[in-house]
């Protein structure tokens, strides 16, 4: 982990271009602070000194160590000997502004993380070992330590069951929440079935169809069984790693090393071939991970390359030691299984390639916590080895420090050695760090909040997106965000004077398939006159858009990523998006509908088209600015509406009721203020003033019908609404 303290050089004044809170122009050009920052880079190495029965050796100093990145010796720069004594005593912490050293009384909790992987482990194995697995960990909180538990469900997504506590009757009824699966290799027990299986129908199938069509149509009743296994081991095998990366940055600010614990029955493994009979290709296992819904987190692929699930387990690996988190894996079963015998002489696997993969499984759980400085408990004795972990790593470790030579990171991986020079003592560390740029862990983080937003609600916000009809069956997805100003605006240093939010928009359809991803930066300007303006506002309003898009699914889910870089805090916001299929819209139907309000501008825009530069919508010299949410004040508010027609059918008006429930409190009279139609698309776009005054404010549903006076066939469409 390499840390990384600030100091403000120079101060200097500069001018710059305001925004005020609806994201507009604004006259005054504010006076602002520039700070310059240099940064100190410090790597901290965490190392587990012990004797041959696995004492923990404390009297060790900073001359006993050795220290070397990349084979080249560095000078170690501190050591402190972290000692708990199970209680989190206080020690000093040193930090680190130019050359002078600044001693700091900080007291730090023993803390102890636990991860059941309910995906890959059997419900009815687990469950037998929650008694065994709770008693040691009672120990460890009656020590004085600290626990959070988290799960990877049998859906393959993260969540916490329960933060940090040292309550045992909350860990317990955590520990209790931890499901399992069912049936964990259903495929691969399938493929035990004689003669489902058949070399030539299966070539037969890749050579007519696209796998990946396949997988889209029906998955059990077209794809043989082989094919089947490798797809599900490869959804394991995304969803495990998917899951990890996410805990593993919730928990990475957390100061200190990180112990982990990882109850899992073996990480899924993507290296099939030497598994199945000779000649025969792996071709769903073996695709192409660029498509996977990881999405090359690490940002370490180039392009064309194509990467393998040894590769990318590595990242994972790197990551961990990166952030000095410290696995220890533990294998709830005590034998291996499918050891039964043959069902036939036809069937596909035989008894030693069931315990291979098995085997190569486990072996995974090994690697993870060997090269992370901790270790696996498998076996009939792991509750014993489980009591060696509470009296040895989780009491006491020594953290050294050093200085890289590099004076930024370079984005690549280095490996760390240590040595002690007492011959009779054993260590264990990490094995080296990622040195991530800024880029890579701002991609990795917004990996894990797309994975599993869930996770990530530090910062509270609205935000959808809206499918802007352009031609036929093409879009451009109107994105508009509502950002809290008390909580996140103005959150921060009150002398900062300008702030940049980071935001991710992933857009997959409704077979999980990737569709769209944006990163965006938000500019915000924070001069005394607009810090004022912020105070009388709730909501910051941010507008932007996409290039036009062919969307073909129906429905869409997209999760919006907020990062704030000055506080570390990172909120998501999840939408189901439904596309109106031209083919299937009846004349006066409403396919997009958005509250928000109008503003003169000097310049005339193309009718009816979305701006580049502000997400407003133009129409003529007057901008549209929409609303993130359907709350609003009932004086004067501006629909914009598209309406299927075929044809300019003028004749066709906008009617408009409101209900409470589905009691009727109301019609609404609309002036329409613009309108065109866009011949390409056949839509009509309308732009209506509502006045809502004669309403109380609450909530209601907005019902809107297009067509004559008769009204009798026109399509309708309902809005939740909520007037203030």
């Amino acid at each position: 982990m390499v840390t990384k303290k600030i100091i403000y050089l120079l101060t200097f004044l500069l001018v710059i271009p305001s925004v005020y809170v609806s994201r507009g122009q604004d006259k005054g050009t504010p006076v602002y602070d520039e700070k310059h920052e240099a940064t100190v880079r410090l790597v901290l190495v965490d190392v587990i000194a012990t004797d041959n029965k696995g004492n923990f050796i404390n009297d060790l100093h900073i001359e006993d160590f050795l220290i070397f990145e990349d084979g080249e010796k560095v000078a170690i720069n501190s050591m402190d000997l972290i000692n708990f004594n199970m209680t989190g005593i206080l020690y000093p912490e040193r930090k680190y502004i130019e050359k002078k050293t600044i001693p700091v009384q900080m007291k730090r909790k023993n803390r102890f993380f636990i991860v059941f992987d309910s995906l890959n482990t059997i419900r009815r194995v687990l469950n037998r070992s929650k008694d065994r697995i709770l008693e040691k960990l009672i120990e460890l909180v009656k020590a004085g330590g600290e626990i959070m538990v988290f799960e990877i469900t049998e859906e393959g997504n993260a969540q916490i069951l329960q933060t940090l506590t040292s309550d045992e009757a909350l860990i317990t009824q955590a520990i209790n929440k931890a499901s399992g699966s069912i049936w964990v290799e259903k495929t691969r027990d399938d493929l035990n079935v004689p003669k489902i299986w058949f070399e030539d129908e299966y070539r037969n199938l890749v050579n007519k169809y696209r796998i990946a069509e396949l997988l889209r149509e029906n998955r059990e009743k077209v794809l043989p069984i082989k094919a089947q296994f490798e797809y599900m081991n490869r959804m394991r095998f995304e969803k495990s790693l998917s899951g990890l990366l996410s805990i593993m940055n919730m928990i990475k600010a957390y100061p200190g090393r990180k112990p982990l614990l990882l109850i899992s029955g073996g990480f899924p493994s993507l290296s099939l071939d030497k598994y199945f009979p000779a000649g025969i290709y792996s071709t769903v296992g073996h695709s192409d991970l660029n498509a996977a819904k990881i999405d090359d987190p690490f940002r370490v692929l180039g392009k064309n390359r194509q990467r393998y699930g040894e590769d990318i387990f590595e990242n994972l690996i790197q990551f961990a030691n990166s952030h000095n988190i410290t696995f220890y894996t533990m294998d709830p079963d005590i034998y291996l299984r499918h050891v039964f015998s043959d069902m036939t002489f036809d069937s596909f696997f035989n008894i030693a390639e069931y315990s291979d993969i098995k085997q190569d499984e486990l072996s995974k759980l090994k690697i993870l916590s060997a090269e992370t400085g901790g270790f696996t408990l498998q076996g009939a004795n792991k509750y014993n080895q489980f009591q060696k972990l509470l009296e040895s790593d989780l009491q006491s470790y020594y953290e050294l420090s050093y200085y890289p030579k590099r004076k930024k990171a370079d984005g690549k991986y280095h490996k760390i050695e240590v040595k002690v020079k007492r011959p009779e003592i054993k260590i264990r560390h990490r094995q080296g760090y990622y040195d991530y740029t800024d880029e890579q862990e701002t991609s990795l983080l917004f990996a894990s909040a797309s994975a599993n937003p869930g996770l990530f609600r530090a910062i509270s916000f609205r935000a959808q997106a809206v499918p802007f009809i352009t031609n036929k069956d093409k879009y451009r997805l109107w994105i508009n965000m509502a950002l809290p100003v008390k909580d996140l605006i103005l959150g921060g240093n009150p002398n900062t004077y300008f702030k940049i939010l980071k935001m991710n928009i992933r857009v997959d359809n409704e077979n999980g398939e990737h569709a769209f991803n944006a990163q965006l930066d938000i500019p915000i300007k924070l001069s005394k006159s607009q810090r004022t303006k912020f105070k009388n506002a709730r909501f910051y309003g941010y507008n932007t858009c996409s290039n036009e898009l062919k969307l073909k699914k129906a429905r869409y889910k997209i999760i919006f990523s907020l990062y704030d870089e000055e506080t570390h805090r990172l909120g998501t916001v999840e939408q189901t998006m439904s596309v109106p299929a031209s083919g299937e819209l009846r004349p006066g139907e409403v396919v997009c509908a958005v509250f928000g309000y109008l503003m003169e501008t000097r310049k005339r825009g193309r009718s009816f088209s979305l701006s580049g530069k502000d997400g407003s919508l133009l129409v003529d010299k007057l901008k549209f600015h929409p609303l993130a949410t359907n709350q609003f004040y009932r004086d004067r508010i501006y629909l914009f509406l598209q309406v299927y027609s075929e044809n300019n059918r003028s004749h066709l008006k906008p009617h408009f009721e409101l209900t409470n429930g589905d009691v009727f409190q109301g019609n609404l009279e609309g002036r329409i203020v613009k309108e065109a139609w866009n011949k390409k698309a056949n839509i009509r776009n309308l732009i209506i003033q509502l006045n809502f005054l004669k309403f109380n404010p609450g909530e209601y549903f907005l019902n809107i019908k297009m067509g004559d006076e008769t009204l009798s066939e026109a399509p309708s469409r309902r809005i939740k609404i909520r007037l203030i």
